[in-house]
């Protein structure tokens, strides 16, 4: 992509959607129903980027994970690109953070999780 930043870029693969200058500072609800509330995890700040999670949690269950990312070359733009949509089918599917890790992209997995464990948190589900 001519012109084009890696940090402008947006991961594409799988349920993941990042826009690096839209990637908010703090875990709070970002919307709310009656029944369903969206909660934004801390941005964690890697080597390779940053990574946020928000979880929609309805009835105390996780019902969708949203991932910002911002890589900060092509190397992580493609491994990131793997991993977290893995890493979000692993939490939709176990309803919790304590999932495994994605071999070769250990320190965002690790801040994948650390984000995920933040929402978490402010939805009073661990």
């Amino acid at each position: 992509m001519k012109g084009t930043t890696m940090k402008n870029r947006t991961l594409k693969a799988a349920g993941v959607g990042v826009a690096a200058a839209a990637i908010g500072t703090g875990a709070f609800p970002v919307a709310a129903s009656a029944a369903t509330k969206k909660y934004a995890g801390r941005t964690e700040r890697t080597p390779f980027g940053s990574v946020q999670v928000t979880i929609t949690v309805k009835s105390k269950k996780i019902k969708t994970v949203s991932i910002s990312a911002s890589p900060d070359s092509p190397h992580s733009y493609q491994l990131e690109s793997y991993a977290l949509p893995l890493m979000r089918t692993e939490v939709l599917k176990a309803d919790t953070w304590k999932v495994h890790l994605v071999s070769g992209v250990t320190v965002t997995s690790e801040g994948f999780l650390a984000s995920l464990y933040s929402a978490m948190g402010h939805a009073h589900i661990l």
